[in-house]
């Protein structure tokens, strides 16, 4: 998983498909999801997976619309392509991602 902040946000254009969360570090959903993101990131490769700390990088989180953590979305070269909820199961996520990008 690529960490992303101010300086190398021109990553999230290299692939054709990224699921960027957006996560704090005093929130634990956040890192039950970033586990559950490690889990599945094997079984899609053709998806880059990245995250941005809203604490860190406030004004990226604001660029994205993001106002609360955690938080999904599914870039397609570098553009916002989709909000995924992040209230869901693994197999929902990952079943969500692969009809997204078939």
């Amino acid at each position: 998983m690529i960490e992303i902040n101010y300086t190398n946000t021109a990553l999230l254009s290299e692939s054709r498909w990224t699921l960027l969360s957006f996560w704090a570090p005093w929130c634990s959903a956040c890192k039950a999801q970033i586990q559950m993101l490690n889990k599945i990131e094997n079984e899609l490769e053709e998806v880059t997976f990245a995250t941005i700390d809203v604490n860190d990088n406030k004004y990226l989180a604001q660029n994205f619309g993001v106002s609360r953590v955690p938080d999904l979305l599914l870039l397609k070269d570098g553009a916002i392509f989709k909000h995924i909820n992040t209230v869901i199961s693994q197999d929902q996520l990952l079943n969500e991602i692969k009809k997204t990008i078939a």
